[in-house]
């Protein structure tokens, strides 16, 4: 069969996201015609999913196994004291998900199983972990059980805090200074907002003392100045409203209310972005990807903003407590006080919803709800805390004029109401405030385990490794510190290694050349330059560099 041979033709693409669409013309734009068929179609395939979710699965993975490492090291130190007293301990702990017929011993404890003190008589001395901390801190423990301190440590290894603060130190006087000169550092260099103030003390005390968002904006406004300008008429009048309205958004945000970003900013631009508000009580703080890809550089503004945010709430959650732990259990006897009140006030006025406000497990806005344990929908769930204060206060306005409720919607409207134990603010509690706490438990109970303050080989003491386990993290420049693949020549890794044997927090500088190893991330990171072959790239913010994009 003789091949049909074309003439002339052009080949038309529309390449979209998730189809190409193709057609083929003559010279006049007709199409032209293959085996009887017309040359046009269009080819549909999945469309590209973005890496953000992927990365975030990727860094809860790690995140998670660098947890359990953590938890692997404080079993080792504690294992032969433990062993001791209770073989069975660990065994219990790791089992404790299972039912008491799955479990290689059948029976219902998890974590204590001695005929005096069980699993019950422990969580009716200790309603919180935070209620054991502040025992073993104050030396109220008359047991001295080795048990009862490893699950102490064992949480704060868990939920060590973030490191966005540096140092070992903490002070909320000192953060509050270093993160607010920070911030008005970044908003003068980037964005030319100015926010002086000759009172940090005052200030402080604005950002930290409970209140609601609006309310506490209204402290900032006054406290800076900012007052209502007239119609503007003058291109300078435009201006100075402008700049205004812009350090108004900058103030809103830091009183937990949200903020435009266009106004932030000063970007029309971004008024039609993918993230037109910022609010950082918002979930959408989590996506930083998104964020730093709207915003660029703009990011530090938001970052410094964000701290000095993370600080006012910390301030918040530990009152006038010197430790995390005295705090929380203040905290619980302010819920436990406010539950009684808010069960009275329903008894007097709304005795026909108390049964499905506070006994309903399939509720999904009562209380019952609020401290996660509905089963609504087939499916432990929670409201948020404002949907929740929020169904409360339409509850009981109408009763207003009784000075239980009046109270009770008086603390509602400064969000101090009820408070959860659990809750997102829990993010801004930095790790200086856990090793503050475990360098004190370890000082208080080394008299009555002799073994904290033995040395081991090494040279170190189990409170001195307790202490590094909490405190350390490995550096990005460092990244895999497994060289087992680098020495094979596959996988990733770049680690340069002073001498073998396993790494340990406390050993960490001892076992790893940082340099080198900071040095060989740059290097392999580092491109070569197309035109140049073998050359390497510049830097960005070389001089060289900078002075050829001046002249260009």
């Amino acid at each position: 069969m003789a091949k049909k041979e074309f003439g002339k033709y052009y080949l038309g693409l529309d390449i979209g996201t998730d189809s190409v669409g193709w057609a083929v013309t003559d010279q006049e734009y007709n199409l032209m015609k293959f085996n009887g068929k017309q040359m046009w179609g269009v080819h549909l395939f999945d469309e590209g999913n973005p890496a953000a979710a992927r990365r975030t699965f990727r860094t809860a993975r790690r995140r998670s196994g660098r947890k359990k490492q953590r938890l692997a090291l404080l079993r080792e130190l504690f294992s032969e004291e433990i062993a001791a007293i209770d073989p069975g301990f660990y065994l219990r702990l790791q089992e404790s998900m299972f039912t008491k017929d799955d479990k290689t011993v059948p029976q219902t404890n998890s974590l204590f199983a001695n005929p005096d003190f069980r699993d019950r008589d422990y969580h009716r001395e200790y309603p919180t972990i935070y209620h054991l901390r502040r025992a073993l801190l104050e030396d109220k423990e008359p047991r001295h059980d080795v048990r009862l301190l490893y699950l102490a440590i064992a949480h704060m290894l868990k939920h060590r805090g973030h490191f966005l603060l540096p140092g070992e130190g903490f002070e909320t006087g000192d953060a509050f200074e270093t993160q607010f000169t920070a911030l008005q550092d970044a908003l003068l260099q980037q964005l030319d907002v100015n926010i002086e103030c000759t009172d940090h003390e005052a200030l402080s005390d604005i950002l930290r003392t409970p209140a609601s968002c609006s309310a506490k904006k209204e402290k900032l406004y006054k406290f800076f100045g900012i007052a209502k300008l007239p119609r503007p008429k003058t291109d300078e009048d435009m201006e100075r409203k402008l700049s205004q309205d812009q350090k108004s958004e900058w103030l809103a945000l830091l009183a937990g209310c949200a903020a435009k970003t266009d106004k932030l900013f000063r970007d029309e631009a971004l008024a039609d972005s993918e993230v037109k508000k910022i609010d950082f009580k918002s979930a959408d703080m989590e996506d930083t990807a998104k964020l730093e890809a709207t915003l660029g550089e703009r990011m530090d503004c938001l970052t410094y903003a964000k701290a000095l945010y993370d600080w006012a709430v910390l301030a918040d959650i530990l009152g006038g407590s010197h430790f995390l732990c005295q705090a929380k259990v203040c905290s619980y006897e302010k819920h436990k006080k406010d539950l009684q009140n808010l069960k009275a006030a329903f008894r007097k006025h709304l005795k026909g919803e108390y049964s499905a406000f506070f006994r309903d497990e399939q509720g999904d806005k009562n209380y019952i709800a609020y401290i996660g344990k509905s089963m609504a929908k087939n499916n432990r769930s929670t409201c948020s805390r404002n949907e929740f204060l929020a169904e409360l206060k339409n509850k009981l306005k109408t009763f207003s004029e009784d000075p239980l409720v009046s109270e009770i919607l008086t603390e509602i409207e400064n969000d101090t109401f009820l408070p959860r134990q659990s809750s997102k603010d829990n993010g801004g509690i930095p790790y200086q405030l856990q090793l503050q706490e475990l360098k004190a438990i370890l000082s208080v109970q080394e008299k009555h385990f002799p073994f904290l303050s033995q040395k081991h080989a090494d040279g170190r003491t189990v409170s001195e490794k307790l202490c590094a386990i909490l405190s350390f993290r490995i550096p990005y420049y460092v990244g895999p510190v497994n060289d087992a693949h680098k020495r094979d020549g596959s996988g990733f890794c770049w680690v340069v290694r002073k001498e073998p044997g396993p790494v340990r927090p406390w050993n960490f500088e001892e076992k790893v050349d940082l340099d080198a190893s900071g040095e060989a991330f740059i290097r392999r990171m580092t491109s070569t330059c197309t035109y140049l072959i073998g050359a390497e790239v510049l830097p960005k913010d070389s001089l060289l560099y900078s002075r050829f994009m001046v002249l260009n």
